[in-house]
């Protein structure tokens, strides 16, 4: 492997994470003090400010809407037809880590260092329901589309767990 370009938005501030758009060679970026930046060929073409908190994720809910998980313990969104960042209120307790979407269902759900699984509703940017309450802090949370639509969590007590995302029942645990 070797580097074909390096780019960042604010040398001051590591980026945490990027996402492909979809859109060409368009990438979205976000750092650990809520800098979010879209790139295009190496070139900042559009920046947001999401807090002053790590932007940890962006999961693709339309062809070009983004919701985003930060440490600001609400959820936002980002539409890159409109260019609008809008955030919802503060529900968690602590760090949102990770989101995900289930394709089939719609469904969309979040994890968070306060140890909870949330539903999403993604037009309010608000919780609908916990899913789900772990052991310890969450960082990441996929659903297996392929399999029967369960979670998979990861929880930093070194264990995965695979959830019924209607009832929050722990079908597997993996350590």
């Amino acid at each position: 492997l070797r580097p074909v370009r390096s780019v960042q938005v604010n040398e001051m501030f590591d980026m945490v994470s990027c996402q492909f758009t979809g859109n060409g060679d368009q990438i979205l970026t976000g750092t650990v003090r809520g800098n979010i930046a879209l790139f295009e060929n190496g070139k900042v073409i559009r920046e947001w400010k999401l807090e002053d908190e790590t932007v940890h994720w962006f999961e693709r809910i339309s062809e070009t809407v983004f919701l985003i998980a930060s440490d600001s313990r609400r959820v936002a969104e980002l539409d890159l037809a409109t260019f609008q960042l809008r955030a919802g209120e503060p529900f968690a307790r602590d760090d949102f880590e990770h989101i995900t979407r289930n394709s089939r269902t719609g469904s969309v759900y979040a994890s968070s260092f306060d140890r909870k699984i949330y539903e999403i509703d993604p037009n309010g940017l608000c919780p609908k329901r916990v899913v789900a309450e772990l052991p310890f802090k969450l960082r990441w949370v996929k659903v297996l589309t392929g399999l029967d639509g369960s979670l998979v969590v990861q929880c930093r007590n070194g264990a995965l767990y695979r959830l019924c995302p209607e009832t929050g029942k722990i079908l597997a645990v993996a350590r």
